[in-house]
């Protein structure tokens, strides 16, 4: 939270060198890749000053993937909603009205996850399982640095490519439905995708300068 609300304010916080030369200082930009598993990433880019600037991601999706167990013909259904402050140090000083060039950066992230697939489910009362249906909710907190490169076409249409390493740790609420369950249950597996732990994050964007 304060990793958040600090990132926050520097996004908005009077420029330390003075303002740039034109007023085309904020940068909208979309993900164009996280259309593809039906979730809507939107970034909304400030110049700070001729080095930093600050950025706030959103996103918001409910797609539906296969990951982790090949059994499963349906899959796992998700919700993904969640906010990432990002500040940004640009390498090349340039007295430009865009933030552009190869930069590095660092971002904090929240996300609430949901998840609802069906599963076979252990009962110590049962010597054998039985299908059931899992959902789960997480509350989703990251950390992490990318270097990336952002480049404009005509001065107002950007592009961007980044990479960088990950780390998030989850706290998770699973409810199991089934026929006779009474809360001593346990679901077989654990299918999807993982919210613990280190992971590359890659990803590209494309926005308009005003």
């Amino acid at each position: 939270m304060l990793c958040m609300l600090g990132l926050l304010w520097a996004m908005w916080m009077p420029s330390l060198h003075g303002q740039p030369t034109s007023s085309t200082t904020h940068l909208l930009k979309i993900n164009p890749l996280s259309l593809f598993i039906s979730t809507l990433n939107v970034k909304l880019e400030r110049r700070l000053n001729t080095r930093f600037s600050g950025q706030l991601g959103l996103h918001i999706g409910s797609p539906r993937l296969q990951v982790g167990d090949d059994t499963m013909p349906n899959g796992v259904q998700y919700f993904f909603a969640g906010i990432t402050p990002e500040l940004r140090f640009y390498v090349s000083f340039n007295r430009v009205a865009q933030p552009k060039g190869l930069f590095v950066g660092t971002y904090c992230r929240y996300s609430l996850v949901k998840e609802r697939y069906r599963t076979m489910v252990a009962d110590p009362d049962r010597a054998m399982p039985t299908e059931g249906i899992a959902f789960l909710r997480r509350h989703v907190a990251s950390l992490g640095f990318l270097i990336g490169y952002q480049l404009f076409f005509k001065d107002r249409i950007g592009l961007e490519i980044y990479v960088g390493p990950q780390y998030s740790s989850s706290a998770t609420k699973q409810k199991l439905l089934c026929t006779g369950c009474n809360g001593d249950e346990h679901a077989v597996g654990r299918p999807g995708l993982k919210f613990d732990g280190i992971e590359p994050r890659a990803g590209l964007a494309i926005g308009y300068a005003f």
